[in-house]
């Protein structure tokens, strides 16, 4: 019986994280209608004070939104980091500090960035899959 509830309560998060996952993706499709509609509207504002600020915001929130995603849909170590480094990155480009902060956060990223390279197992490259896919159907014949 324990076991049979915590199966079904496996599968009411996993759609709970799926629907989730839609309503962030649907909301940062509206995001992306409204930032080009607005881009569209009002061409000048490309030469103002502050724009490049406001657009970089804008965009790399919604990077951030979308890494998220991927780490809600496949939370793997790789997906995970994958969103801190673009969320460290995005704090660190956007926000003006001093430069130790600047500093931390650049370590910060490399850390990740360092995780992610030595800590995670080694991913087959695609080439090395379609080399694999070609023996295979090589044995076959």
């Amino acid at each position: 019986m324990h076991k049979k509830l915590m199966k079904i309560m496996g599968t009411i998060l996993e759609a709970m994280e799926f629907l989730l996952a839609v309503i962030i993706l649907l909301v940062l499709g509206v995001m992306i209608v409204i930032e080009v509609g607005s881009m569209v509207q009002n061409p000048g504002e490309f030469f103002s004070e502050g724009f490049l600020d406001t657009f970089l915001g804008s965009i790399t929130t919604m990077i951030v939104a979308v890494e998220f995603v991927k780490m809600l849909l496949r939370p793997t170590v790789g997906n995970t980091l994958e969103m801190l480094i673009m969320a460290v990155a995005r704090y660190v480009v956007l926000h003006h500090h001093d430069y130790v902060a600047i500093a931390v956060g650049v370590g910060g990223i490399v850390a990740l960035f360092a995780a992610r390279r030595f800590l995670i197992a080694k991913m087959p490259m695609e080439h090395d899959e379609e080399v694999e896919d070609e023996k295979l159907m090589n044995a076959e014949l």
